[in-house]
């Protein structure tokens, strides 16, 4: 849902919600004050000199009360957009746009746990069976739109959970369900393979994370898969840990003094990288580690704090979105300031003596949640599928759009959807192209993105 502006904090790891009320705290988004009016706020206030008692009559007339005098209300001011205006592309038979051809929408399956991979559109049911929609051809250069090219689900593939997307890595699905960290190949024909049960401590309700970034370096990866752990007290933090083919224990990623809302992997150069969140009252710190896979059991590196922001959600997700030879990039929607929201791109060197550099942020005309979003290469382009608001007002509709990661002045924004909230959104990288599966209004929904071929 939109609304006004709802916060939340985490403190070492137990969900604490500070609400204005039922969503009615209105927006509180608008350019900051000025120079003049913080320091007007700072100044001690004057004070009034006590009147005389020939002033008396004069001070009682001055505090009679008054009849209410009704204000009008007004629209909200909304913070600027970082990004453009958006090309409409809702049109559900499809639409050329720039670089982009949209094609036809396509009804998946009812609303549940969903991720666009390069084989189709990923499902997992509530007997813990994945499914799979499959991509039935290639996606490849065209001139105009055409029909996805996905086959929706068979009406017995259900009922779905309200839960995440499964992490999906080569062909095998990872989830969490019922405490369990769960992995089931893919590709089994209508889920007749039976689910393999990893570990028995997870948090129900949490993403599980495998490694992104260039293939040639994830390739050479073990089978991994990052989840948040349930702590065995309930006064204790939340962990992340880091599941390893062949190891008989989860590694385990957090120290005793921090805790982990949401956990990302990325493969580097050197082996793997570890970003998790740690969301306390106030503020959210990303932690940054490395694991060398050179000797076994593989070695965790120092735990490093690479950047210090506002206050996180109970549904915020830190996302890995790639790497290069010196840094890793992560994405998370948070709280800029006070007023002012939205998606922000972090680049966080590898090297212990380099600091991260100031975000990139696309900001939105509210703050929303959930605020789902996911990020991939397409034409050549890294861009950003993103649930938004649609204005500054309290309840407004969102707006699913696609935009250029970090955009500029020749950036081109393609609005893919409109719906009073966006559950979930996932954008997976097909040859140049693109599937991208979200969960709104009910249902579960795919369209395929290819590069305009002039």
């Amino acid at each position: 849902m939109s609304c006004g502006w709802v916060r939340a904090g985490l403190l070492v790891g137990v969900p604490s919600m500070g609400l204005c009320g039922a969503c009615e705290c209105g927006s509180r988004h608008g350019p900051p004050p000025s120079e003049s009016a913080q320091v007007m706020q700072n100044a001690s206030p004057p004070v009034a000199p006590l009147p005389s008692a020939g002033d008396a009559s004069a001070s009682a007339k001055a505090w009679q009360p008054r009849a209410y005098e009704p204000v009008e209300p007004k629209e909200p001011e909304a913070a600027t957009p970082s990004g453009p205006a958006a090309s409409d592309a809702t049109d559900v038979s499809g639409r050329k746009i720039g670089a982009f051809i949209i094609d036809a929408l396509v009804d998946v399956a009812a609303a549940g746990p969903a991720t666009a991979t390069e084989r189709g559109v990923v499902m997992v049911n509530r007997s813990n069976q994945v499914q799979l929609a499959r991509l039935t051809a290639a996606l490849d250069s065209a001139a105009a739109p055409r029909d996805t090219p996905v086959a929706g689900l068979r009406d017995g593939a259900g009922p779905f959970p309200l839960a995440r997307g499964p992490a999906v890595r080569r062909s095998m699905a990872y989830w969490v369900s019922r405490g369990q960290l769960l992995r089931q190949d893919a590709n089994a024909p209508g889920g007749s393979a039976a689910a393999q049960v990893l570990t028995e401590d997870a948090r129900v309700g949490t993403r599980v994370a495998v490694p992104v970034g260039p293939s040639a370096q994830v390739q050479t990866l073990p089978e991994v898969a990052a989840y948040i752990a349930r702590p065995k007290d309930p006064d204790a933090p939340l962990t992340a840990k880091l599941w390893v083919e062949g190891q008989t224990q989860p590694l385990v990623l957090t120290d005793d003094t921090a805790s982990a809302l949401s956990v990302a992997l990325v493969g580097t150069v050197s082996g793997l990288a570890v970003m998790f969140l740690e969301a306390r009252t106030g503020m959210s710190s990303i932690h940054l580690r490395l694991v060398d896979f050179s000797k076994s059991p593989p070695r965790l590196g120092e735990d490093r704090v690479v950047w210090v922001g506002g206050p996180s959600r109970p549904s915020t997700e830190l996302q890995a979105s790639g790497a290069d030879a010196v840094s890793v990039s992560g994405l998370l929607t948070l709280e800029r300031d006070m007023t002012h929201f939205g998606l922000a791109e972090l680049r966080i060197p590898l090297s212990a003596n380099a600091l991260a550099l100031e975000p990139n942020w696309s900001l939105y005309a509210n703050g929303i949640e959930p605020a789902p979003f996911a990020a991939a290469t397409v034409c050549g382009r890294s861009v950003v599928a993103l649930a938004r608001p649609s204005s500054a007002l309290p309840h407004a509709p969102q707006e699913l759009v696609l935009m250029d990661l970090v955009p500029d002045a020749t950036s081109e924004a393609v609005l893919l959807a409109r719906s009073s909230a966006f559950f979930d959104v996932s954008l997976a990288r097909v040859g140049r192209g693109a599937l991208l599966s979200y969960v709104a209004d009910h249902r579960t929904w795919a369209r395929s993105i290819r590069c305009s071929s002039g």
